[in-house]
């Protein structure tokens, strides 16, 4: 049997008795290789450190980005789920905090999950800025916080980014078909070409890609 056999009998399996939802294969081998990517690995003699992937689904509503997700983690008993709707630079990096009196770093949601893997859904209640806060937390796995002292930690976290695209003016999420390529909506949700540049892989999806009973 060949890898990419072997790849469609489990995704057959995880659609039937996993996530219900069919004919997103291209979503379920995203998140499946952001979940499965190693931390670090030789290549041509080289150790490469930055082995572990991110990853971004972005989209309409209703397409299965989140059930999706939300079922491999139970599924896999691995991960955390977060929402950027109540998530905060602090609440992903990390922050400052007195207690008598006395300050001390309190590490957010991506280093505490180093080494492992962490789903951040609604991620279009971040800003541009704030996304760009992460910067070096996602390129060289180290989140660094410099305010009254100066502390570093690990932050090799893989990480599955979920969003709609970013509102209109009235506060209405645009529709992917308002695009003239789906592609488009990434860079107008993530802002800087670098932060983009970060995500190893992303998938758009649309409503009417797939009949409503498949999701």
């Amino acid at each position: 049997m060949n890898l990419a056999q072997k790849i469609k009998d489990i995704h057959d399996d995880l659609e039937k008795n996993v996530t219900k939802i069919y004919d997103r294969r291209d979503l379920l081998l995203m998140y499946d290789l952001a979940w499965h990517s190693v931390i670090q690995f030789e290549f041509m003699g080289q150790m490469l450190t930055r082995g572990w992937v991110e990853v971004l689904a972005i989209g309409d509503t209703r397409c299965g980005k989140t059930k999706t997700a939300e079922r491999l983690l139970g599924h896999y008993r691995a991960g955390e789920m977060g929402t950027g709707e109540n998530t905060s630079i602090a609440g992903l990096l990390g922050g400052m905090q007195q207690v008598n009196r006395q300050w001390s770093i309190v590490w957010g949601r991506l280093p505490r999950n180093d080494k492992r893997l962490i789903v951040i859904d609604e991620a279009s209640n971040l800003s541009p800025d704030h996304i760009a806060a992460f910067a070096t937390a996602r390129s060289e796995g180290i989140a660094r916080i410099t305010k009254i002292q100066t502390e570093q930690t690990y932050c090799r976290t893989r990480a599955i980014w979920i969003s709609n695209p970013r509102s209109d003016r009235n506060g209405v999420g645009r529709p992917i078909r308002d695009y003239d390529y789906g592609v488009l909506a990434i860079p107008e949700l993530i802002g800087r070409q670098a932060d983009v540049a970060r995500f190893d892989v992303a998938c758009v999806v649309a409503n009417g890609e797939v009949p409503e009973h498949n999701l």
